[in-house]
């Protein structure tokens, strides 16, 4: 895997790479950076391409049954909001995120 160029201060991190840079975009990977106190490789979810195009950056919120992330949407190349249901196996989540998820389209 070949090394990024790293920064002298590192304000920002790439959740991909784990590259500290000065810019909002990672040269290597064309994501925006997040700043380098919120980085969290612990973070099993930040990072991790899911569903083929979401990259959660930040996590901006979590409860009981979901979190939620600033996340970058690479197809639409634009910033999301992504909430992540915690059990996805559990109906009764699954029924109230599908319908939290109808009211805000509407929206």
């Amino acid at each position: 895997m070949e090394t990024p160029p790293q920064s002298m201060s590192g304000a920002f991190r790439c959740v991909l790479c784990g590259g500290a840079f000065d810019e909002p975009i990672c040269p290597k990977d064309r994501i925006p950076t997040i700043p380098s106190f919120e980085w969290n490789p612990e973070d099993e979810l930040q990072g991790k391409e899911l569903i083929g195009q979401y990259i959660p950056l930040i996590e901006i919120g979590s409860g009981a049954a979901a979190r939620v992330f600033s996340a970058w949407d690479r197809v639409n190349e634009e910033h999301v909001a992504l909430k992540l249901i915690r059990e996805p196996e559990n109906k009764e989540q699954v029924e109230r995120f599908r319908r939290e998820a109808i009211a805000t389209k509407r929206f």
